[in-house]
């Protein structure tokens, strides 16, 4: 008995390290991102201009709505009631960027890059690497939240 509650505390502890790792490093790069264009708006506004798939007045829509939906992300992500939604849009966020990254990169592969800063710098492959890495850790946010969740219900009897 007492190796079997070593081993689920053990367990447990991982799961909340996991958890605030991948939490903590989510919302660093959702704040930096949208902070990134909402500086550099201009910027950000012309890169979505250049991109086929948007007419001038998606493109000028998407620079306002992109990092207000990042800032989104990141106020999910801080919130308890929230948190797990903000795993699952991050991740379905990230895979909308890397599907648009894919499609861009295979049609068009000498657009610039909307990206601010450090991010902005990044070649395709690299870009669409970081995004699937991003994607999941949104992932294991869900899974070690989804069993902190399961072992706070089996715990209380629910």
């Amino acid at each position: 008995m007492g190796r079997r509650l070593w081993s689920s505390l053990t367990q447990s502890r991982v799961a909340r390290g996991i958890q605030i790792s991948t939490q903590t490093a989510l919302l660093i790069l959702y704040a930096y991102a949208a902070f990134s264009k909402l500086i550099n708006l201009p910027q950000f506004r012309y890169a979505l201009l250049q991109s086929p798939l948007f007419d001038a007045t998606l493109a000028s829509v998407l620079a306002y709505v992109v990092p207000i939906w990042e800032a989104l992300l990141c106020a999910m992500l801080i919130g308890q009631r929230t948190i797990l939604l903000g795993y699952v849009a991050s991740l379905f966020t990230m895979l909308a960027f890397t599907t648009y990254l894919v499609f861009i990169y295979f049609q068009f592969p000498v657009l610039p890059c909307g990206c601010g800063g450090v991010i902005g710098k990044l070649s395709y492959s690299g870009h669409i690497a970081l995004n699937l890495f991003f994607a999941a850790l949104s992932a294991v946010g869900v899974w070690t939240l989804d069993s902190e969740i399961g072992e706070s219900a089996a715990a209380n009897g629910k």
